[in-house]
């Protein structure tokens, strides 16, 4: 059914991933665990052609750093893939969710996300939207999380006049996963039908009416429907293959009462979860034989490495009831604020306990790397560190700077300073990916321990201060060329 993806361009929301995933989850709060819950076809993962677990754990390597809780829906004929078992297990080392469904997939992924379990859902199948999905984002193989294309039922109801029922009726006419369709049938005669309101009556009737009331119903139903077809196209063959048994029962059934295998109770274990760096490390020398920085791909080593990734354990291991204990790694890995963009913060970090953490060699003594912070998480988390920096460096307010609208909609939360948030809509982040674990090391902290005067905050905002100041000279430099 690629056909109907087309129909809906004019209901298509592109916005970058990342930005959604920061805005409206982090921002916004939904769900209380400040983050964004995606559902993931596994299935069409593993069916495409020459897919490697190197390819996967790529994939899974970007997802890392988008500040999303991922989970990863498998069905029973996915798990006899003989990639299966190590997809999984790289799955749950990332700190992502796997859940294995006893029906299909994409009905499960669809009432998951009309129940609000999942605030997104990352598939190629248009039967999600005909089932009663209501953010869908269109997911073609070899995705590479940059860009998010959503589809939501509203808005499609709003620029197409296509409701869930409209699409019900063009799958069955047009032919869909669970279909035939009518022989004949073009996508203008499917969807003249599908605008007139017939699929609408249909899926109601589905839903509430008794099997004689229904079989009542279909036949006034089919009649209509005859004679729509009629005014629309001069082949009065397609008229005979509207039978006494269209749609079939199944189909109905299928389309107008699905019935996913989860319960809402169920689905409050998916919260975000840090990586598990030493599960990692194993898998990837039994999975690849990667036992040192050398050893690894250079593209996947800059799509993991990109940032520092163990920040959470550099936390845990240095905050002792809100108080910092100094150990190896310091804190003081964190060196200085380079520079901002509209969105985010660029870090000068140290990066040797990291490589250290990801394999077991230690990199260069004096290796660092500039990483970018979502601006949102950092001014949360560390505020004084921000304040101290936009005291050095005012920030520029660009009065012309447009906010996206909200596609998954508002729900109460904590706001931050509406200062800070102004550079919550911008439309790409730069080039730079974010550390999965950072982020949520950082959200973490934000969530667990309110920071005190002596508090890491304190700390951090003590160190950077020092290192500001001694080389000021150098760091407007570096602001002007990165502004």
């Amino acid at each position: 059914m690629d056909e109907i993806w087309p129909l809906l361009d004019r209901a298509l929301q592109c916005r970058p991933l990342k930005n959604l995933a920061i805005d409206e989850g982090f921002v916004v709060n939904r769900n209380g665990i400040q983050s964004l819950r995606i559902g993931i076809d596994a299935v069409s993962w593993l069916s495409e052609p020459n897919i490697t677990l190197q390819d996967i754990c790529c994939r899974l390597c970007r997802l890392l750093g988008l500040c999303v809780t991922a989970v990863f829906l498998f069905d029973k004929t996915a798990t006899q893939d003989p990639l299966a078992p190590p997809f999984n297990a790289l799955i749950e080392a990332f700190g992502f969710y796997s859940c294995l469904v006893k029906g299909d997939v994409v009905t499960d992924l669809a009432c998951l996300n009309r129940m609000g379990s999942l605030d997104l859902i990352f598939t190629t199948e248009m039967e999600a939207l005909v089932l009663g999905a209501t953010h869908v984002v269109y997911s073609p193989q070899e995705d590479d999380f940059i860009e998010a294309f959503v589809y939501t039922s509203h808005h499609i109801q709003a620029r197409t006049c296509l409701s869930q029922g409209g699409l019900l009726l063009f799958v069955l006419l047009m032919g869909g996963k669970y279909s035939e369709g009518l022989p004949g049938c073009t996508e203008a005669i499917a969807l003249r039908q599908a605008l007139r309101g017939l699929g609408d009556t249909l899926l109601l009737a589905a839903q509430t009416l008794s099997s004689a009331e229904l079989n009542a119903f279909l036949a006034v139903w089919r009649a209509d429907l005859r004679v729509g077809i009629i005014v629309a196209n001069t082949m009065s063959e397609m008229v005979a293959d509207v039978s006494d048994s269209f749609p079939d029962i199944v189909t109905r059934r299928r389309y107008a009462r699905p019935s996913p295998t989860f319960v809402a109770s169920q689905t409050t274990l998916w919260v975000p979860r840090a990586p598990d760096f030493a599960a990692l490390r194993k898998l990837w020398r039994c999975f690849f034989q990667w036992r040192s920085v050398a050893s690894i791909p250079q593209g996947f080593l800059s799509a993991f490495i990109s940032a520092p990734q163990n920040e959470l354990q550099v936390l845990q291991a240095h905050l002792l009831h809100n108080t910092v204990a100094e150990t190896i790694p310091p804190l003081s890995s964190f060196l200085s604020i380079r520079g901002h963009s509209r969105t985010a913060f660029k870090v000068d970090v140290f990066i040797a306990p990291i490589i250290a953490a990801i394999c077991e060699g230690a990199g260069p003594p004096s290796a660092k790397m500039c990483v970018t912070v979502p601006r949102q998480i950092l001014a949360r988390t560390l505020p004084s560190l921000v304040q101290h920096y936009e005291k050095c460096t005012p920030i520029r307010v660009n009065a012309q700077t447009t906010h996206s609208q909200p596609i998954l909609g508002s729900t109460a939360g904590p706001q931050i300073d509406p200062h800070l948030h102004r550079d919550a809509r911008s439309r790409r982040f730069g080039g730079s990916v974010y550390s999965g674990a950072l982020i949520y090391a950082l959200k973490a902290h934000h969530a667990s321990h309110p920071l005190e005067v002596g508090g890491v905050d304190e700390y951090l905002r003590l160190v950077i201060a020092g290192i500001i100041q001694e080389g000021k000279e150098e760091e407007k430099e570096n602001i002007e060329s990165v502004a």
